[in-house]
């Protein structure tokens, strides 16, 4: 690939972005919360570089991935992303703009924070409650409590976890939405003074993001935290500083992991050290975009897996799960799916000619389901929740490095809306407790 086009599209790319992408929902400007898109862009836009200058070759990662279709391949994923942000810009400029999304913290009222408090804590108290119904009664396994008791690996308590514990798939998506919208809650305690829930929340939280045995849901964790500490508090922050912690941090990881990781392989080298981060942080997200293309791993049978609650009269496989078995072999309950961007499972629906229009197609249902998570915010609870954690919910549970299935069709979205009534109904509960108790 040539590296200078590249850059010089990109940082062209990036400027018009500036320029005419300032109310977008994508946009900085105004919206912290937007970060956690471009956490998203950080695996994303690196790892086509990385793979561009070592080859895919380089990465173990990649089974299926030709060297002959990286050129291509890369050049499909920038097309990708700037085409899913260009219509993010176009639909800022007819309505679906960050300011009438966010709200700034500054401006609640009494009853604004109290609504905030109860969606919180309805939250909260729901996914502790399943966790531990599921633990008690279901035969699952706290993932990281149970593993260091135990002298089973990780892996294999998630993959137990997955298919012999006997909790629904959909109460874990509760758990795990409820369990980011209590991280969210446990920061906003502290914005209002009250940091010793704070600091309970947030151990709770903990406990709720480390049950799955994930690695990826504790880095969430930490990144929502993080965010959401700039959006209610927004420092004035020392750049320089900044860059100063940020690269001792960095570099103390890095020497920390260089030691664990040489613990296991004796003859470890600098570099080969630097493929590994490089193949674990980033390049592993994006293995199924490149092997999609190297394969060509396609069938219409896999849109049924788009259409809502399809899977109880049709039998089909999930695309994301085949391109697993393709690649890594095994059986269906004896590994994951394969990370890509959404566009390979576009293209594993209807070849190229599905890929091509995918952005634009998830584009529009990504906005119709932000239309959709604020509405519903806002008549099961208040404007000031749906003020608050519309944009944070969009952006953790719709990624361009997830599937273009739940999309489409609002599949995904009909199941958050079942989480939304779930916390409703529990927040009714929890208001009549508070009522009786305060009379």
């Amino acid at each position: 690939m040539n590296i200078g086009l590249f850059s010089l599209t990109l940082i062209t790319f990036i400027l018009i972005i500036h320029y005419f992408g300032k109310k977008s929902i994508v946009s900085l400007n105004f919206n912290f919360w937007s970060l956690l898109f471009y956490k998203e862009m950080f695996f994303i836009i690196p790892s086509i570089f990385f793979i561009s200058i070592y080859g895919v070759e380089s990465f173990r990662t990649f089974v299926l991935a030709k060297p002959e279709m990286e050129n291509i391949t890369s050049w499909v994923v920038l097309y990708c992303v700037m085409s899913f942000i260009t219509c993010m810009i176009f639909f800022s400029f007819i309505g679906i703009t960050n300011t009438r999304f966010v709200a700034e913290p500054s401006s609640f009222t009494l009853n604004d924070r109290r609504d905030i408090v109860i969606f919180g804590s309805s939250a909260m108290f729901t996914a502790v409650t399943l966790l531990l119904i599921a633990i008690l009664f279901l035969n699952y396994k706290h993932a990281f409590i149970y593993t260091i008791f135990s002298s089973d690996n990780l892996i294999k308590v998630r993959l137990e976890n997955t298919y012999y514990s006997m909790l629904p798939s959909q109460a874990s998506y509760l758990i795990s939405i409820s369990t980011f919208i209590s991280t969210i809650f446990s920061v906003y305690l502290f914005k209002i003074n009250n940091k010793k829930l704070g600091y309970i929340t947030l151990i709770i939280s903990l406990f709720l993001a480390t049950s799955e045995g994930s690695k990826g849901d504790i880095m969430n964790l930490a990144v929502v935290t993080f965010v959401a500490y700039f959006y209610f508090f927004k420092p004035k922050v020392n750049l320089l500083k900044l860059l100063v912690v940020f690269v001792f941090f960095i570099s103390l990881s890095s020497v920390l992991l260089f030691h664990v990781v040489s613990l296991q392989v004796p003859d470890l080298s600098v570099e080969r050290f630097f493929l590994y981060l490089v193949e674990r942080i980033g390049v592993d997200q994006m293995a199924g975009t490149y092997e999609t293309f190297s394969a060509e791993l396609y069938s219409p049978k896999y849109a049924w897996h788009a259409v809502p609650f399809s899977h109880f009269f049709v039998d089909y496989n999930i695309f994301s799960k085949d391109l697993m078995l393709l690649s890594e072999g095994g059986t269906h309950t004896s590994v994951g799916v394969k990370n890509s961007l959404f566009i390979s499972e576009a293209f594993g629906m209807g070849s190229w000619e599905l890929a091509i229009v995918s952005p634009f197609i998830f584009s529009f249902g990504y906005v119709i389901k932000l239309l959709i998570i604020y509405s519903t915010l806002t008549i099961l609870f208040s404007k000031s929740v749906s003020q608050t954690f519309t944009l944070p919910l969009l952006f953790t549970t719709t990624k361009l490095t997830g599937d273009f299935s739940s999309v489409v069709l609002q599949k995904g979205t009909i199941l958050l809306l079942v989480v939304f009534v779930v916390i409703y109904l529990v927040s009714l509960l929890l208001n009549f407790f508070i009522k009786n108790y305060s009379s």
